[in-house]
């Protein structure tokens, strides 16, 4: 039996580096890594699963800087004119 292989088109290396690991996300929200893993599994904020083996049990989940800007904007408030409590 003969199995064939078909390779994907390798990701450049600025593509690769346009990916944001949990981490960075977490410092660019300016809240914990662990909100910012609570956020991609929740599927609140757009992931890609990095992982050799997609259906492994261990994701390595990563977002792009455009899931992130949309993240941002569906979250986005109008001020108000109400005084905020110190």
């Amino acid at each position: 039996m003969s199995v064939k292989c078909h390779s994907l088109t390798p990701l450049t290396e600025q593509t690769a580096l346009n990916y944001l690991a949990p981490k960075d996300v977490a410092d660019r929200l300016g809240i914990s890594q662990r909100s910012a893993n609570a956020l991609l599994r929740s599927g609140e904020l757009e992931t890609i699963n990095v992982s050799v083996n997609p259906n492994s049990k261990k994701q390595r989940l990563r977002v792009t800087p455009e899931a992130l800007e949309a993240f941002m904007r569906s979250r986005s408030v109008k001020p108000t004119n109400r005084k905020l409590d110190k």
